[in-house]
């Protein structure tokens, strides 16, 4: 609680009355949001939903070449969902495209960790994402959460793309948010065989808001 105080005097002619006055503001609660990092990725696999929207060369299965035969496509890594492809000689190029999710009411996306790998004629990208460093093959492409969620305030609560979330749990005209959908680009050039590899990996996702949620 806080207070003010004023003295106030007001003189007259033949007297002078001098009185206090005391406004009394009552205090205010603010509620610090809570953080949730989030790892386990491959969880989210469905809720995600992506999908290939653009493929050339082997895009899912398995890549067979003189470098061995290794999985590609959409696969689980240590617990995270993950991209991987492989170069070959026609080249391959990848996209893949998630749904539109809508988050519980109050929750914002923070963060978005994410391991990646490129060799020398591959390269790895992700929408909203900007290269930040580079060290060898490994680059950070650190993804700015506000390009790849978006605060939707119609009923059907809409994404990027003009793409529907679901009801607006709060009706039209309020804001709830959505993230995506978001696309990754995996592309290798045309090699003798398969021994360069892009990989992506969603390594971990932060969000901040109401305590007491439970993920995914």
């Amino acid at each position: 609680m806080t207070a003010r105080r004023q003295a106030l005097d007001w003189s007259g002619a033949h007297s002078a009355f001098t009185f206090a006055t005391e406004i009394a503001l009552t205090g205010m609660r603010l509620t610090v949001p809570t953080v949730y990092v989030l790892t386990g990725s491959s969880a989210w696999k469905s809720k995600l939903g992506f999908g290939a929207i653009e493929t050339q060369g082997t895009c899912s299965g398995e890549s067979t070449g003189l470098s061995g035969t290794h999985t590609v496509g959409i696969v689980t890594t240590s617990g995270d969902l993950a991209f991987q492809i492989r170069s070959g000689p026609l080249g391959t190029e990848c996209v893949w495209r998630s749904k539109a999710l809508m988050l519980p009411n109050g929750v914002k996306l923070t963060a978005v960790g994410l391991v990646e790998r490129a060799d020398s004629r591959c390269a790895v990208g992700l929408q909203g994402g900007c290269p930040s460093s580079t060290a060898g093959n490994t680059q950070s492409l650190a993804p700015t959460p506000n390009l790849i969620s978006v605060r939707a305030l119609g009923n059907p609560a809409v994404g990027m793309f003009g793409s529907p979330a679901g009801a607006n749990p709060n009706g039209a005209g309020l804001p709830i948010q959505v993230i995506g959908p978001v696309e990754v680009l995996l592309q290798c050039g045309t090699t003798g065989t398969n021994d360069n590899i892009a990989f992506l990996a969603i390594d971990s996702l932060t969000f901040s808001g109401p305590a007491g949620l439970s993920f995914p």
